[in-house]
This record gives C-alpha cells, sequence and structure tokens, in this order.
C-alpha cells in the first residue's frame, strides 16, 4: 500500500478542510433547525419517494418544483432506512464538503499562485451560508455541489470529446434541480469559445450538450406528460413565479401571495379560488398557463416597470446581506423560552443580531466586490469574446461568464437572498482576483 507524505505545503489545506468540517458538524449539532414553506415540501415529497409512493403530495402527483432534491434525498432516505430530517443534514455535510473539493480544484487551475488559492478557499470553507446551509433540506447544497462539478469539468477536461458527454449529463441532473439550467449549455458553449476560439467545435459541443441535457430529463417529462396532459419539461411553477414576481402590486422584486396580485380583478380572482377550493397551489398544475399569460401581458404593458423589478430582484439576491440564514437555516430560537429572564432574553437577541449583521457585513463586501470585478472587467470581457484572436484567461472566463448567467436569472424572474448560494463560488474568486489585483500580483 503506497505511503501517503504529507508536506508543508499541504497542511493550511488541511486545516481548512479540517475547519470546515468541523463547523458543519458544530452547526447541524448546535442550531436547532426545521424545515419550513418549500424546505417542508422537500421533506414531505423525499419521505413519500422513500416510502414507495412516487413524487406525490398529499396524496396527489406533482411537479410543483423539479425532482432532482427530492428524488436524491428520497432514495437516500429509503437506502439508510430513516427518513429523518437529521440525516438529509448529514447528507448536506457530506455533499458541502465535496463542494469545498471541486472548489479547490477549479481555484488552483484559475489562480497561478497558491496562496491566492487557499485565500479562497478559506473563504469559501467558513463562508456563514455555506456552513449554515447543511441545516437546511433545500436545493442550495445540492445544486451548488453538481454546479461545481459541472465547472471541475469545463476547466480540466474540455475541449475534450467526452467532457461533454458528462457535462450534458451533469447539465440535465441540474436541470431537474433548478430549471433554469436547461440554458447552460449556451454558457459552457460562450465558455468553450472564449477560451478557444473554435468556433466551429464550441457550436458543436453546445449542440450536444442540449441534446444530452434533454435526453437526461426526458423520462421526467414524459412522466409529466403522463399525469399532467401537457409538455411540462422539469416543473409548472414557471408561470406562477412569473406572475407572482411581475403585477401590478408587485412592489419589491419579492414573492407574494397571488391572492393579492389577483384579487383587483374579479374574473382572475376567481379562477385562481376555483382551482384552490380543494387543493392547494402546489397540485393545481392546470392554472400555470393562466398565470403564464396574465404576467407576459403585464410584462409586454409595463416594460419599464418590469425593468425596475428586475434591478430589485438582483438587489434583494446579491445585497440583502444573511438575513436568509436566521430565515432559513436556524429558525428555532430559545429568545421565547418562558424561563428566561429579560436580561438572559436581550442577551441573546444580541447575540444573534451581532451573528446575523457580520455574516451580513461578509456578504456585503463579497458582494460588493464581485460586482466591481465585473465592471472593471467588461472591456477585457468583450474584447475576448467578440474578436477573433482574443482569448480569455481561465480566471476572467470562469467568472465573468459564469457570474453574469446568474444575474441575469433573478434579473428576469424572481430573486431572494438564498438564490445567491450557488454564486458564490464565482463571487470569492473574483473578490480574491481584485485584492490580488490591489497588491500588483501577477
Amino acid at each position: 500500500m503506497p505511503k501517503i507524505h504529507i508536506t508543508k505545503e499541504h497542511i493550511p489545506l488541511i486545516v481548512i478542510f479540517a475547519m470546515a468540517l468541523a463547523a458543519r458538524i458544530y452547526w447541524v449539532l448546535a442550531v436547532t433547525n426545521v424545515p419550513v414553506s418549500d424546505f417542508a415540501n422537500y421533506q414531505m415529497i423525499a419521505e413519500n419517494i422513500a416510502r414507495g409512493y412516487g413524487h406525490t403530495m398529499h396524496g396527489l402527483p406533482v411537479a410543483w418544483q423539479g425532482s432532482g432534491y427530492p428524488y436524491v434525498l428520497g432514495v437516500f432516505y429509503r437506502i439508510i432506512g430513516t427518513t429523518d430530517v437529521m440525516a438529509g443534514k448529514w447528507l448536506n455535510v457530506v455533499l458541502s464538503m465535496g463542494t469545498l473539493t471541486f472548489a479547490w480544484l477549479i481555484y488552483i487551475k484559475i489562480f497561478p499562485k497558491r496562496k491566492f488559492a487557499l485565500v479562497a478557499l478559506g473563504i469559501t470553507a467558513l463562508l456563514p451560508q455555506y456552513v449554515a446551509y447543511v441545516n437546511v433540506i433545500g436545493t442550495e447544497v445540492f445544486f451548488t455541489f453538481l454546479l461545481s462539478a459541472i465547472i471541475f469539468v469545463k476547466l480540466y477536461f474540455l475541449p475534450r470529446l467526452p467532457a461533454i458527454f458528462v457535462l450534458g449529463v451533469l447539465i440535465g441532473l441540474s436541470a431537474l434541480v433548478r430549471p433554469f439550467m436547461l440554458a447552460y449549455p449556451v454558457i459552457m458553449g460562450v465558455f468553450m469559445f472564449s477560451t478557444t476560439k473554435q468556433l466551429k467545435r464550441s457550436l458543436a459541443f453546445t449542440g450536444i450538450a442540449f441534446a444530452l441535457t434533454f435526453a437526461v430529463i426526458s423520462p421526467w417529462a414524459i412522466r409529466n406528460m403522463n399525469h399532467f396532459d401537457r409538455f411540462i419539461p422539469v416543473s409548472y411553477n414557471s408561470g406562477y413565479v412569473l406572475f407572482i414576481n411581475n403585477n401590478d402590486f408587485n412592489v419589491n422584486g419579492l414573492w407574494m401571495n397571488p391572492a393579492r396580485a389577483t384579487y383587483p380583478y374579479p374574473d382572475r380572482h376567481q379562477i385562481l379560488l376555483d382551482a384552490l377550493e380543494e387543493r392547494t397551489i402546489h397540485q393545481v398544475h392546470e392554472i400555470e398557463p393562466y398565470f403564464n399569460t396574465w404576467a407576459r401581458q403585464w410584462i409586454a404593458e409595463n416594460p419599464f416597470e418590469y425593468l425596475r423589478l428586475g434591478v430589485l430582484r438582483v438587489y434583494r439576491t446579491f445585497f440583502d446581506g444573511a438575513t436568509d440564514i436566521p430565515q432559513w437555516a436556524a429558525n428555532v430560537t430559545q429568545i421565547y423560552d418562558e424561563g428566561l429572564t429579560d436580561v438572559e432574553r436581550a442577551r441573546l437577541q444580541r447575540n444573534h443580531n451581532f451573528l446575523e449583521a457580520s455574516a451580513s457585513i461578509i456578504t456585503y463586501i463579497l458582494s460588493g466586490t464581485a460586482f466591481l470585478f465585473m465592471f472593471v472587467m467588461i472591456k477585457r470581457y468583450a474584447v475576448a469574446l467578440f474578436t477573433k484572436h482574443g482569448k480569455m484567461t481561465l480566471l476572467t472566463a470562469v467568472i465573468y461568464i459564469n457570474f453574469a448567467f446568474f444575474i441575469v436569472v433573478p434579473f428576469f424572474f424572481e430573486g431572494q437572498a438564498r438564490y445567491a448560494f450557488p454564486v458564490f463560488i464565482f463571487i470569492i474568486p473574483a473578490t480574491v482576483a481584485v485584492i490580488k489585483g490591489l497588491v500588483n500580483e501577477k
């Protein structure tokens, strides 16, 4: 058996990974959190899958959200023989450490000097969101694991032909988690062209990636056709999302109750009420085309308001601090325990406020610096992309194209702080790149 030799250069890496693992284990054990909202739905569906009832809610088949994460979680529950939420949290710890491994391989590829890769890894390892979300039964940790795997394969194996088949499968799996990833083969093609300038091969690989992506999702799309009598590639909440985020009464770009948006329109409101008479919003698949039509009509009639809401959605996604941590990852607090004195209650509240403020400051610094990177590099990016011979560095190509994609998605569809979660694997190296430029390091 070959011996493992640990050198001085391995020690910082070992320390970072050990600290990351310890932080995640501590959070799971010490911070109480229960699934709510979408996360409660994921847990319910995963339990049904584990028990052999399929992708269902309250006895009915659904496709309200992508099936990727509930199926992975449900199969995992079935294998280990329990549907305890804690098991899902431990799976998140494993996936989060997997993401950190891919992140390290990405960082050492895009930063010529190892010390900058280590700085990026250290920030990623202890980022408050990346620690806290191991407590959440949601798509964030799993999707980020898939996304980091996609970036790893792109960096290390493109433009070799076998890589495109792996990428097609990974993109397809990620689309079953987040439907907007159906467009990601375009981003992959742009990345390939900007780094190789091989237009024909880039177009061919993009086409293959699209074909493989749709091959991966096709069994789910066929299942949806059988249950709902129409083509639903991933989920039927896209019209709902578009409508609640784009209407006369949305003032901040965030989620709102569809009843509030339809109430001033009696015909629309009655359609909603009739659909919800015996089912929940997650089960009324037939109303999605109505939502889609109403949203598109409003956008066509109010293009300027749509753009303003888009800016608000981007702001809420990247500059809302760490408000999502207490909301989703630490939503059970002792502050309201009857046995506490007023002084103890105040101390607990002060500690919670301090921790949230600290995490928010970190988020503001990282997001602000990353957006500065995007602004400063826009000319270099445009020259490299649109001129015949200008090639982009791997650093610029990885960060700029992917970050831009994840800015566009909330701008046009929906924004909230937790949607920034996977984007930190681009935001953090962008921040380190700015630091690197400030200290005049090549």
